[in-house]
């Protein structure tokens, strides 16, 4: 599970950290206080490394540790790890804990099969409705409803993170370069979502 929530003494593994002196992926550490600031909660840290950096759940990617480890017990492959690595710089950009919810949340609607999902991240309510107006699963279905709720707000998020992509790579923010950057990073977004959901 990606960002859980902590308590004093629990144990756990860093995924990302939006820091320019941040702890390295894979570093193990012990809560030693929870403070919560803004409604945004921060976990101070002693890391096995020795650091006392905080984590923050907007920005910072985590997971407990006895879940780190059985992940690696089962031989879930490195390369998902490494995956999450490689997207690190999308957890500055995107509310990647919300996106992943939406995911979480689209699959438990069984709407539509998840592969080849990710574009849901940035349809919008009516679009999803309008393509699922005749899709039985969708009937009396309180996720579904709950998903709708969500989906206007997922793409903003991902609207808005595309931009702070393009205006850090120095793009145009032209509705050719979001469309694409939308696409490439709905599938970031998705392989971060199978790797924290499996």
């Amino acid at each position: 599970m990606l960002n859980p929530k902590l308590k004093q003494g629990d144990r756990v593994v860093i995924l990302q950290m939006n820091d320019d002196y941040g702890i390295p992926s894979g570093t193990a550490g012990t809560v030693s206080r929870v403070h919560e600031i803004f409604g945004e909660e921060q976990y101070y840290v002693d890391w096995d490394n020795g650091s006392k950096l905080a984590i923050i759940s907007s920005s910072d990617a985590w997971t407990k540790e006895e879940d780190f480890l059985k992940r690696r017990k089962k031989n879930i492959k490195e390369t998902d790890l490494d995956k999450m690595v490689q997207h690190k710089e999308m957890f500055k950009d995107f509310d990647v804990k919300f996106l992943v919810d939406f995911m979480k949340k689209l699959r438990e609607s069984s709407i539509v099969n998840m592969f080849g999902s990710s574009s849901y991240l940035y349809m919008g309510k009516d679009r999803i409705y309008h393509q699922n107006y005749n899709n039985p699963t969708a009937e009396d279905n309180e996720a579904y409803d709950e998903l709708l709720e969500m989906a206007d707000e997922a793409q903003s998020k991902m609207i808005t993170g595309v931009i702070k992509v393009l205006e850090k790579e120095g793009k145009e923010a032209e509705l050719s370069n979001i469309n694409r950057y939308l696409k490439n990073y709905s599938q970031n977004i998705w392989d971060t979502y199978v790797f924290t959901f499996r």
